[in-house]
């Protein structure tokens, strides 16, 4: 029996690992992508009528963008033949996922779409209408709630059907993605020219993706591209892309324009997708309430004060309360030492080995526990409950444009308050951070 090879891809934080987890168990292991410092996680599954080899991609946004993890992604779904495609979505903000499941669709004609959190989405009132999306999009739809181990059944099932039909249909890409007609044509032409000059694009709809990417992406992806086409074929394809992408400059469609043009397309095929399949709830006293809050605290006057209030104050606290649990512990597992010594020279320890436990091994682990571990107890909590307020995206927001003049960008702030408690933690955060010379 063949073993199928899955891709899991979606956006941050829409539960994306923890399907993989749940498709996968303890079958797993994680390792770079090859020349990436990005990892991915792959694992086994155990499948109804196969088994499958599930790569877990980084998650992105878009498929277009030129970010380390959408690149990898990109770059799986474009070069490297896939049995099945999995795409996860927030069921609770199906609108802006989709923008992803629809550049998927394009570029892998065997594409599940796994719409999570189903249960969190009928808890707030939301009612999302699976079949009516399968039909819209002309692609298997499952809803599933992976927290749960709802669903997962129905899902690898749904993947071995696609997987097993291998069928390149017409689905939401072609239907209802409608580019502008100058737009359309060059990626025809450069389409025409991939599939004939690439053997590992064979599918049309991979081919048109690929050629929506050398039209808006960068030259790294354009190099791949000519680095996967045939010998012979190189030169005609690279001339047939510089060539339309003339011609879309004397169009008006530069590379910042026509990529814009396609982002706003796809999210404008998104909301109207979900605005039929998605209904909602009648807007609460507390919802309406929580919006004047937003809009209040993004104004820069009423924000930024309560920003740095808010900000002092918990390091006021993580300061002044970690002075007595710290002063407690230092005491406390000092006050163990003398013990320590007469315990090891009791089991006829020698002198010197005695003193490297005791003096070094124990004394630089209580120092770093009474000294560390008190401000990081109360720090941390602090922090993920801003975090959890929301108040954190918006000290990015508001920090933006100080950090733009030394072009940086917002985001580091959040490094910076991260850091603040732990160097480690701070460093690991600036993986949010999409460019690298940002991230240094």
């Amino acid at each position: 029996m063949s073993v199928l090879r899955v891709a899991l891809c979606g956006n941050p934080n829409v539960g994306k690992s923890t399907v993989f987890n749940a498709l996968t168990g303890l079958r797993q292991h994680t390792g770079n992508w090859a020349g990436k410092t990005v990892d991915t996680a792959r694992g086994l599954v155990r499948g109804n009528t196969a088994d499958w080899t599930l790569t877990d991609l980084p998650g992105a946004y878009s498929l277009l963008s030129g970010s380390p993890e959408e690149m990898v992604a990109s770059d799986c779904l474009t070069f490297e033949a896939q049995d099945a495609v999995i795409v996860v979505c927030d069921a609770t903000c199906l609108e802006r996922n989709l923008n992803l499941a629809l550049q998927v669709a394009e570029a892998s004609p065997r594409m599940v779409l796994c719409v999570n959190m189903m249960d969190e989405a009928r808890s707030r009132g939301m009612d999302v209408d699976i079949e009516l999306l399968e039909r819209l999009l002309g692609l298997p739809v499952v809803g599933i709630a992976a927290r749960n181990r709802q669903g997962l059944d129905r899902l690898k099932q749904r993947v071995e059907e696609a997987a097993a039909a291998r069928a390149s249909a017409q689905t939401a890409s072609a239907l209802l993605l409608s580019y502008p007609k100058a737009v359309e044509q060059a990626q025809s032409v450069i389409a025409q020219q991939i599939q004939k000059a690439v053997p590992a694009i064979e599918s049309a709809g991979t081919a048109r993706f690929a050629a929506l990417r050398a039209m808006t992406g960068d030259d790294g992806f354009l190099a791949r591209l000519l680095s996967e086409a045939n010998a012979s074929d190189r030169d005609s394809l690279r001339n047939a892309i510089q060539e339309q992408k003339n011609v879309l400059e004397r169009s008006g469609f530069f590379r910042e324009k026509l990529a814009e043009t396609v982002v706003s397309e796809g999210y404008r095929a998104a909301g109207e997708l979900c605005r039929r399949v998605v209904r909602r709830p009648s807007q609460s006293s507390a919802d309406l309430r929580q919006l004047r809050i937003d809009r209040l605290l993004a104004r820069r006057h009423i924000g930024i004060p309560l920003m740095l209030a808010l900000l002092g104050l918990v390091l006021y606290l993580t300061i002044s309360g970690a002075n007595v649990p710290s002063a407690w512990l230092s005491e406390t597992l000092s006050g163990l030492e003398p013990r320590l010594f007469a315990w090891l020279l009791g089991l006829g320890a020698p002198q010197w080995l005695t003193e490297a436990l005791v003096s070094g091994v124990y004394r630089v682990t209580s120092w770093v526990v009474s000294v560390m571990l008190p401000p990081m107890a109360i720090f941390f909590p602090l922090f993920t409950l801003l975090e959890d307020l929301g108040f954190i995206p918006r000290v990015a927001f508001h920090l933006d444009r100080c950090f733009q003049r030394c072009r940086a960008c917002g985001k580091q702030a959040l490094c910076m308050c991260m850091g603040l408690g732990c160097n480690a933690v701070g460093v690991m955060g600036c993986r949010i951070i999409q460019s690298p010379r940002e991230r240094l």
